[in-house]
């Protein structure tokens, strides 16, 4: 409506609006963060981000913002942090540790179609 471009996200609602050079900074920022073993080959971070018209005086503003922002989602002094797609408290079970609990569970299951198959046979 009348030429502005809204972005909704329902994860998150604020009652003021989030700059827009803040949601461009973020996404660029996580883009290079999750392919940086590609785009390093180029550029270098801060090359990167001016590429696309963010100036170090405005990634500098941005990244307060979102060090304000990673302070809101993981708790006072980062308390919780991400793993994947997955939250789990500090100091807590690793990502080894899960993929071995994982693993066990894949383990029971093809155990249990195992047993089920051999069971069903008699029938």
């Amino acid at each position: 409506e009348d030429g502005k471009l809204l972005c909704l996200d329902y994860e998150w609602v604020f009652d003021f609006p989030v700059p827009l050079d803040y949601l461009k900074y973020r996404t660029l920022y996580y883009y290079f963060c999750s392919n940086r073993a590609y785009i390093i080959r180029h550029m270098n971070e801060q090359e990167f981000l001016q590429e696309f018209g963010l100036s170090a005086e405005l990634v500098a503003a941005c990244m307060e913002m979102d060090d304000a922002f990673q302070q809101l989602v993981h708790g006072e002094n980062r308390k919780y942090i991400y793993i994947g797609e997955n939250m789990r408290k500090k100091n807590g079970w690793g990502l080894g540790m899960m993929l071995v609990l994982m693993g066990i569970l894949v383990l029971f299951g093809f155990i249990a179609i195992y047993y089920m198959s051999i069971l069903y046979r008699g029938f």
